[in-house]
């Protein structure tokens, strides 16, 4: 009778832990502002962005770090916003790539990036059974299918399946030496967000090793495997201000030229201006009718004589 008691206590004990909604994670990190170019390459803005990593292994996909070293993935993701966007860059560490364009997309590689825009962290509501007004949350799947992607997946019942959504959203997928790489601007259209404003958020890294199907999954916390409906299961973003524009310096003012003292141009007495033509001839005339004169008193002088 004691025994039988105690194996029921026990069924009672698992199937309460087994109804009861996963706990919600703790795990945050502090967005910072900046604006890339959505292209797949890594502009310099993502050097000041936080970063965190995509490695805790989720329980109901045991396989997960147990892979053989060949198999295993991890991820590190940064964020930034610009009150437009959030913008995500997840850099993916996979050494087998398996992804083809398929309906069940996240039944291979392939990365979950989920969003509470509204925050609702309520643990047993689920926004995948929300009507379309009161919707608040989801997610998109980005495989690495080819180099220079562009496409994702979302999931009808989301706020991001909604037109306006799926036409802001951009995504630029690179496969790169030992993985991949996404870079993603997701639309705030939810409400106008300011400087400590926080939205949930979760990154899921499906893991195929080639055989068609998803072999392992990890998240940035194991619970995270339940934000796809749960979303008090994502962590939480919180925005920061966007730090103030830096003063220009002032150009420096121009030194002045150096003084350069006057030397007073030396003082010339003028040149004695040269006669006239019409001069000359007057002089040369008065000359001849001065020695013209001068002959004939002295003819007349030698003839009285």
């Amino acid at each position: 009778m004691k025994k039988t008691k105690i194996i029921a206590v026990v069924i009672i004990s698992v199937i309460l832990m087994m109804a009861a909604p996963v706990s919600a994670h703790d795990k945050t990190s502090n967005v910072v502002w900046g604006t890339p170019v959505i292209d797949g390459v890594k502009d310099d803005i993502w050097n000041t962005a936080n970063m965190f990593e995509i490695n805790e292994v989720v329980p109901d996909l045991g396989l997960g770090l147990d892979m053989p070293a060949n198999a295993q993935v991890s991820a590190k993701t940064w964020t930034l916003w610009d009150g437009d966007y959030l913008y995500v860059w997840v850099e993916v560490a996979d050494k087998i790539i398996d992804a083809i364009d398929r309906d069940d997309v996240w039944n291979q590689d392939c990365v979950g990036i989920m969003m509470d825009y509204g925050y609702v962290r309520e643990p047993e509501l689920s926004y995948r059974d929300l009507p379309e007004e009161e919707r608040y949350a989801g997610y998109i799947n980005v495989p690495p299918i080819a180099d220079n992607s562009t496409k994702f997946w979302t999931e009808p019942g989301m706020v991001n399946d909604s037109p306006e959504y799926i036409n802001a959203t951009k995504v630029h997928l690179k496969i790169v030496d030992g993985g991949y790489v996404i870079e993603a601007a997701m639309p705030l259209l939810y409400k106008n967000y300011v400087a400590g404003d926080k939205i949930g958020f979760e990154i899921s890294l499906n893991n195929g090793i080639g055989d068609g199907v998803r072999e392992g999954q990890l998240a940035w916390e194991a619970s995270g495997t339940e934000a796809y409906r749960f979303s008090n299961n994502m962590g939480t973003l919180t925005f920061l201000e966007k730090a103030p524009e830096p003063e220009p310096e002032p150009e420096p003012e121009p030194e002045p030229a150096p003084a350069v003292e006057e030397t007073p141009a030396p003082v010339t007495e003028p040149a004695a201006s040269a006669p006239e033509t019409g001069d000359s001839a007057m002089i040369i005339f008065t000359i001849m009718i001065l020695a013209a004169g001068t002959f004939v008193t002295a003819k007349r002088s030698i003839k009285f004589n």
